[in-house]
């Protein structure tokens, strides 16, 4: 809650300025740091023609694309995981025909009524394992790393009241150098929450679907709505 102080946010990744924007305030000061690295790596296509293609996220939407050549294009069926996945897609003409806010709901989704079809899941070099978990021999899937997830931890000497947490990664990236004691944690999902409590048994705020948006609304709400 916010008083009469200035409140001071720590991002763990850089926002834009629409997103900013959203969070703008006298009593609010925000800092940022990019905790995660993303960096597009060349990849091999698998020889094996898939008829679905999974996305977990927009970075492996775009390094994908960079890629991708003529032979490629005729897209087959295509599902994904996130608003932000999902839009990125559409705005490159993908017909999403299967979408989930969360990677367990996508791998319940498939061992209920897809067992048969032929998957290649690109993804970042980091993955909770969600997606294909109890995947079995009646499932055919391949996995490709097309970006890497670099862990970039530095330690922050300014002080800060809260943290913004939007990948697991981030959070063990965070905990090299700081600590939140004391800190108002808000996380982007359950997964990236269940990190937090590894370690910490802060107070964690959750959006109801997680995207960056949806979790800034939840810091305004918190120091602003609520006084």
């Amino acid at each position: 809650m916010m008083k009469d102080k200035e409140v001071k946010i720590l991002s763990t990744k850089l926002l834009t300025w629409e997103q900013k924007a959203m969070v703008l305030h006298p009593k609010i000061s925000l800092i940022e740091f990019p905790f995660i690295q993303i960096k597009p790596i060349h990849f091999e296509w698998p020889k094996t023609r898939a008829n679905v293609w999974i996305f977990t996220s927009a970075n492996a939407v775009e390094a994908v694309l960079n890629q991708v050549n003529d032979d490629q294009k005729e897209f087959p069926i295509v599902w994904c995981v996130g608003e932000k996945t999902k839009a990125k897609l559409e705005a490159l003409n993908f017909k999403v025909k299967v979408y989930f806010n969360y990677a367990k709901q996508l791998n319940d989704f498939i061992l209920k009524n897809f067992k048969n079809n032929i998957f290649i899941w690109f993804r970042g070099s980091v993955t909770t394992g969600h997606l294909t978990q109890n995947f079995n021999q009646n499932i055919h899937w391949s996995e490709v790393i097309v970006y890497e997830n670099e862990s970039n931890p530095t330690q922050i000497s300014v002080p800060y009241d809260a943290v913004l947490f939007f990948s697991p990664s981030a959070v063990e990236s965070f905990l090299q150098n700081n600590s939140l004691k004391g800190k108002v944690c808000f996380c982007i999902g359950e997964t990236t929450q269940a990190k937090v409590s590894e370690t910490a048994s802060n107070n964690v705020i959750l959006p109801k679907n997680p995207t960056i948006e949806n979790v800034l609304l939840e810091v305004k709400k918190y120091y602003l709505l609520n006084n």
